[in-house]
């Protein structure tokens, strides 16, 4: 997890939630665990204002990102994901949050789980490489993100197939049991809802996911959008059907409710 904070406490803080967190990962998330859906890296920045951003890269490179009350699935393959791999691997917990202030703040959570607090303005000699990479995978998800939207917006919005008899359908609690809060968010009691319009493949599977409206408020929304993001990308749908029985791909909205989460004591 990536965290770039106003609060004047944030190393401190930020290491207290590593180290809730770790419990949390560590069930989720053991070491020689490969499965493609678990997180490679959870990123969450929140510069010197309300305006958040979330990332978080899964294992087989299936991503979501999420800025304000903008989000969208993508992925990344390749060299870029060798190269990010390769950076992980090597990549040793540094928690020492000496010389850092509020604003200049990258905290990080990996798998296995490893923590790292890392200063954007000086990044040390172990922590320079991910630094590195994240940063270009930031400007790489906003760009993915942004032709996402300008893409799928139209064909959301468009008259449904006049074929289609029915439409794709998620089962009870599917949705449900694909959430994983962040301990950010359970930090800062975050709430609302997060409405995501998906992609369903013929087979049932979501090809893309984009977030369409949110009800949820300042640096909550951003963190609340890529858990929604991410549980609608994993959950399994009822594909739809035209009327000659045959299944067929189409988009859907499904709202994702977060409850009043309780501030850890």
């Amino acid at each position: 997890m990536i965290i770039l904070c106003d609060m004047v406490r944030l190393p401190a803080i930020l290491l207290l939630l590593f180290l809730v967190a770790a419990g949390t990962l560590a069930a989720q998330s053991p070491a020689d665990s490969l499965d493609p859906d678990e997180i490679l890296v959870d990123a969450t920045f929140v510069p010197c204002s309300d305006s958040t951003e979330s990332l978080l890269i899964l294992q087989d490179g299936r991503a979501v990102y999420a800025l304000g009350d903008r989000g969208a699935s993508f992925s990344i393959a390749g060299p870029l994901l060798t190269d990010l791999r390769g950076v992980i691997e090597t990549a040793e917990s540094v928690v020492n949050p000496k010389g850092m202030d509020s604003c200049s703040t990258l905290g990080v959570i990996l798998d296995g789980p490893r923590f790292l607090l890392i200063n954007r303005k000086n990044p040390t000699p172990e922590t320079r490489e991910l630094y590195i990479r994240l940063e270009r995978l930031r400007k790489f998800a906003l760009k993915k993100m942004t032709g996402a939207i300008d893409k799928y917006n139209d064909q959301i919005e468009q008259e449904a197939d006049s074929t289609i008899v029915v439409f794709p359908s998620v089962a009870p609690g599917e949705i449900r049991r694909r959430i994983r809060i962040s301990p950010i968010a359970r930090q800062w009691g975050c709430n609302g809802s997060v409405v995501i319009a998906a992609l369903v493949t013929y087979q049932g599977k979501v090809r893309q996911a984009v977030v369409r409206r949110v009800k949820v408020k300042g640096k909550c929304t951003a963190l609340l959008s890529v858990t929604a993001l991410r549980a609608v990308l994993l959950s399994t749908f009822a594909p739809a059907k035209k009327t000659n029985g045959k299944t067929i791909g189409a988009w859907m909205e499904v709202e994702v409710p977060f409850a009043r989460m309780k501030r850890p004591k």
